[in-house]
């Protein structure tokens, strides 16, 4: 097992080392050893794809969308920005009753600007809807894990 003091830099190569669905293989698998039965894992179903869905913790209602970028670091700010806005939308109409939404990355250097404009109006669209955004970065993981302890 790791020394506490490694134990971030080991997450941080994992998650650069983790991108597409490597790394919503990586996010599943740490949830579903933290929480068991309550997390489900979603994978894509042909060509109806996933629904904006890539995990769901029940109950709880949480919908963890993932967004695994390569090296860690994603070279362009408005696919990312759309694919959040495009995946919220198509979970908000999945028909599941969803209570909290979490953009779910490994950009261990943190989100661009834009990238938190485009979460913060989520954040604002999901007041409305009655849904809880956020996001759930590198800066997650421990805190995670901590709980499963």
């Amino acid at each position: 097992m790791a020394r506490p003091e490694n134990w971030s830099k080991l997450l941080e190569l994992h998650l650069r080392q983790n991108h597409g669905t490597a790394f919503q293989a990586f996010v599943n698998k740490v949830f579903g050893r933290i929480h068991g039965n309550e997390f489900i894992p979603i994978r894509a179903n042909g060509s109806k794809g996933d629904k904006g869905l890539d995990g769901f913790m029940a109950p709880g209602g949480t919908v963890y969308q993932c967004y695994g970028a390569e090296n860690g670091k994603s070279q362009k700010s408005s696919n990312v920005c759309k694919k959040m806005v495009d995946d919220y939308d198509k979970a908000r109409k999945s028909g599941l009753d969803m209570k909290a939404w979490k953009f779910t990355h490994n950009m261990v250097d943190g989100l661009t600007a834009d990238m938190v404009m485009a979460l913060d109006g989520l954040v604002k669209r999901g007041k409305s809807d009655g849904v809880e955004v956020g996001h759930f970065g590198i800066e997650g993981f421990p805190v995670a894990v901590a709980q499963y302890e």
